[in-house]
């Protein structure tokens, strides 16, 4: 451990130089000013600093001050000839362990440097224990990118899921477009010629890392052609036009430095300001790919008009509403069904024997998907009730009003299931972290206890009581730490009782929560008790 003293008095040097000579793993070096400790530290770069306040020019604080901008990891500790409530002040601001009043013997700094060591090795394994959970992120990254794109692609995109993959990239899906590309070297084919290909797909790999690191986006693992989803921030829709634009731009120009050596083309999807677009949007960068045209970035607009027949769209926005359904979301429902039936509306004309087909595969699914969630018995519409639903006679307003009507009935009731299983699940979920909160208990742990999957209770969390489920664990530890502060207890005594191992790590979350320390509410709490006492008597 490499350890700075700084004092003006040469006695007290010379004390410590002493003690500390025969301590294995010590580096000593001192300073008789703040400047020449400001000096020493920066080459010395020591890992604790011992710093006497009352220095002339630079004074103590002063120097760590400084010292910090070095090193901001650096362990201080105070020595001083005066008890000065101040100066004891300024040091905790500074972020100080420890405040020693001169003078000081051997068995004191012998004390206070191992507790320095013991927690410089502690912050050595949490560096470690980070490196380790910042490198299997990474590991991760390309997995969970693929999972999104996979999941966007296949239709399973929903609003709980998307802010799952929020929270695990880390950056925001709320709009954005795709873009696919798509490489052509001439050499892939002829399996001869394998170091070309080893080459190729190496400098592809490369690219989609620099890719990454030039605006935030999320990217298959397919190597040819690259997926790649580009999010955009909320603005108007002229501003995400621009934005998507410049991002073409830089992608176009990176492609263009890494001289792959092969012919490239790019397909731009069309801007999608909603999730449940996105599928549509990675459809068109992929048709936007194989334009008969000889520009290397083409736009979806660039396509020509559909020639899908209405079907199409209706099954698409059919299974968006039947996944709505599914999840007992009320208002969307209510949005989707109006979309629909409009749109049955519009082309009954052309084809009024194939829309009652959709119709009613659209109410049947609507029934089956109910009945397996709704717990109460739901029959579902008989022969003689459809026929007089589908009735040449009715008028289309009439049947698409009665479908509407009973598929949002369905969702009520889904919604009302949802939300009784959901207060069971979180009723019990609270009943756990209340008997083992002072236990390291983790959601893998929590979920198996009320029998769900830890993805599915952290999306009830959310859901019902808008946190995630260590947001609530800590929360409630806080409030047990409380109680205990309040009885007088120790800040070590009161981690370990509300089940955190590291006093520090738990001061500091306690001061995150509270803006003042643990130590500050004891103390404030029981001299407020004592004066309360004393008016009593």
């Amino acid at each position: 451990m490499r350890v700075l003293v700084a004092d003006d008095e040469p006695i007290m040097l010379e004390s410590i130089a002493r003690i500390l000579k025969n301590e294995p793993d010590i580096l000593l070096e001192t300073a008789r000013s703040g400047r020449e400790a400001i000096e020493k530290a920066m080459s010395f770069r020591p890992e604790l600093l011992m710093i006497d306040i009352k220095m002339p020019g630079i004074n103590g604080l002063e120097a760590l001050s400084e010292i910090r901008r070095i090193d901001p990891q650096v362990i201080a500790i105070i020595l001083s000839a005066y008890d000065n409530f101040t100066y004891a002040q300024e040091a905790i601001r500074y972020g100080v362990k420890d405040y020693l009043i001169k003078p000081v013997n051997k068995t004191r700094i012998l004390e206070v440097i191992n507790d320095a060591r013991q927690l410089l090795e502690e912050q050595r394994a949490s560096r470690q224990e980070e490196l380790k959970i910042r490198e299997r992120y990474k590991k991760c990254l390309p997995l969970i990118e693929n999972e999104f794109v996979h999941t966007v692609i296949n239709g399973h995109l929903d609003e709980y899921t998307l802010q799952e993959f929020e929270e695990l990239l880390g950056i925001s899906l709320k709009a954005g477009f795709f873009t696919a590309i798509s490489f052509f070297p001439e050499f892939l084919p002829l399996e001869s010629k394998i170091e070309p290909k080893y080459s190729f797909f190496e400098k592809t790999a490369r690219l989609i890392d620099e890719i990454r690191q030039l605006f935030p986006c999320v990217v298959g693992i397919r190597p040819n052609p690259v997926i790649i989803f580009i999010p955009l921030a909320s603005a108007s829709s002229a501003d995400l036009q621009q934005a998507a634009f410049i991002n073409i731009q830089r992608l176009q120009e990176r492609i263009e430095q890494e001289h792959l050596g092969v012919n490239y083309r790019i397909g731009v999807g069309s801007l999608a300001l909603s999730f449940t677009e996105y599928r549509y949007s990675y459809s068109d960068a992929m048709q936007a790919l194989h334009i008969d045209s000889p520009a290397t970035v083409c736009h979806c607009h660039q396509l020509p008009p559909s020639t899908l027949p209405w079907e199409t769209r209706f099954d698409a926005k059919m299974a968006e509403l039947l996944e709505a359904l599914r999840f007992g979301h009320i208002q969307r429902v209510n949005r989707l069904s109006d979309e629909l039936m409009s749109e049955i509306i519009l082309h009954y004309p052309e084809d009024h024997d194939r829309l009652f087909a959709h119709l009613l595969e659209l109410i049947l699914s609507s029934y089956r998907i109910a009945k397996t969630i709704i717990k109460s018995p739901l029959p579902t519409p008989g022969f003689h009730q459809l026929s007089a639903l589908f009735h040449p006679n009715g008028s289309i307003q009439e049947i698409t009003a009665t479908i509407t009507a009973q598929i949002l009935d369905l969702a009520r009731r889904i919604h009302e299931e949802i939300e009784t299983h959901t207060q069971s699940i979180i009723y019990r979920a609270k009943q756990v972290i209340e008997a083992r909160y002072a236990t390291e208990l983790s959601l893998e742990e929590l979920a198996r206890s009320v029998s769900v999957s830890p993805y599915y209770l952290c999306r009830l969390f959310r859901e019902a009581l808008g946190c995630s489920f260590i947001e609530y664990l800590t929360k409630y530890r806080l409030e047990k730490a409380l109680h205990l502060l309040a009885q007088g207890l120790s800040i070590k005594e009161c981690a370990f009782a509300v089940g955190y191992n590291d006093p520090n790590y738990f001061s500091r979350i306690f001061r995150k929560y509270y803006q003042f320390t643990p130590t500050e509410y004891r103390d404030r709490h029981l001299s407020s008790k004592e004066a309360t006492s004393d008016e009593t008597r």
